[in-house]
């Protein structure tokens, strides 16, 4: 079932990929914070680098699963359910730091 969970924002990806090619190939005319491009940057390579992050977790459970470990399985489950927890949190962070959130 986690399995399931953390493949379904792959169904947006197609949209997610564009808007993160476009956010990574622009500069900022306005030199911000360094930490808002810092954050900026990391959400957008999170984004793009999101179906690696559930095939990997997707194949190393798998083999978990194989080995009978249990634990290990259930941990890359749910990985790419903590991986697009950790985007949420750039993405509200980004938003604080650029003052609209």
């Amino acid at each position: 079932m986690l399995r399931v969970l953390g493949g379904l924002p792959l169904f947006a990806y197609p949209a997610v990929l564009l808007a993160s090619v476009m956010l990574l190939g622009t500069d900022d005319p306005n030199n911000p914070p360094a930490a808002l491009v810092a954050v900026k940057l990391a959400f957008g390579w999170g984004t793009v680098a999101s179906p690696l992050v559930y095939f990997g977790s997707l194949a190393l459970g798998e083999r978990a699963a194989r080995r009978g470990a249990d634990r290990a399985d259930l941990a890359w489950s749910a990985a790419p359910l903590v991986y697009l927890l950790v985007l949420v949190a750039l993405a509200v962070l980004w938003g604080r730091l650029d003052g609209t959130g």
